[in-house]
């Protein structure tokens, strides 16, 4: 049976499978679900749903906690290893030397064959 053959409230099913119904919503969507395959799946389809929900929701409120744990690691680590930035840098200064280095070298070698 498909959403449109059952002409039951789909928002009572979501009331019911979240626990917001009241004691009246609750026993006429357990009288249908008794009825009605379609709907008894969509129950099941809507608490996996919420329950999947609130597990995404602990993750979320966690993650500021790795992510603080991750900072207080980086920030333990011994300060004698240098960073990819001033290993970086070093790497270009060595590369600005050579090019200052490149001329004179030809100069000597130049000269060197005369």
């Amino acid at each position: 049976m498909s959403n449109r053959e059952c002409p039951f409230h789909h928002e009572l099913l979501a009331s019911y499978s979240t626990g917001n119904a009241t004691l009246q919503e609750r026993a006429t969507v357990e009288r249908h679900l008794a009825q009605c395959e379609f709907c008894r799946r969509e129950v099941v389809e809507l608490e996996k749903a919420w329950w999947s929900l609130d597990v995404w929701q602990d993750e979320v409120q966690h993650a500021p906690l790795r992510f603080n744990e991750l900072k207080l690691r980086l920030a333990n680590q011994p300060t004698a290893e240098k960073s990819w930035i001033q290993l970086l840098r070093n790497q270009i200064s060595l590369i600005r030397l050579s090019w200052r280095m490149t001329p004179a070298a030809a100069l000597a070698g130049i000269v060197g064959i005369l």
